[in-house]
């Protein structure tokens, strides 16, 4: 008998050697899967934690800017128009082809006691304008001055 297949003993170890491969075989294959499994799981673990980064960024941003218009908003309620009797004090030549128009505020009046605090001060100057517009501004003449927010 010189084959393995009439031999028991040899039979037995050929068959323990082939089982503890496969076992081990079966081992590395199920510990690779846990190991997918478990890089899977910190993926989605990071993709999660991303997103609710994003969200939250996202919720933020939009809180921010609800705030800002509110903000603006009343800035512009508050602000209002605001309106002062001005009176043009100077109407020059430039010596460049314009015209150079000086303003004050006039004394009295509600809007103006109401804008200025201690007594009425101020001077507004206008340069280098066009003449043909200029010709709207007499001097002596006064005029409503109207300052309303641009937004």
């Amino acid at each position: 008998m010189k084959s393995n297949e009439h031999n028991p003993k040899k039979i037995t170890h050929a068959f323990t050697t082939q089982t503890k491969a496969e076992a081990a075989k079966a081992d590395a294959k199920a510990e690779a899967k846990a190991e997918a499994k478990a890089e899977k799981a910190e993926a989605a673990a990071e993709k999660a934690e991303a997103d609710a980064a994003t969200a939250a960024t996202a919720k933020a941003d939009k809180e921010k800017a609800a705030a800002e218009k509110a903000d603006k908003a009343a800035r512009k309620e508050l602000a209002g128009p605001t309106r002062l009797r001005v009176k043009v004090t100077s109407h020059e030549n430039s010596g460049d082809g314009t015209k150079s128009i000086v303003l004050h505020p006039v004394e009295g009046g509600e809007d103006n006691t109401a804008f200025f605090h201690g007594g009425v001060n101020g001077r507004i100057a206008l340069n280098n304008v066009n003449v043909k517009e200029s010709e709207a501004f007499v001097t002596g003449q006064e005029y409503w001055l109207d300052f309303t927010p641009a937004d």
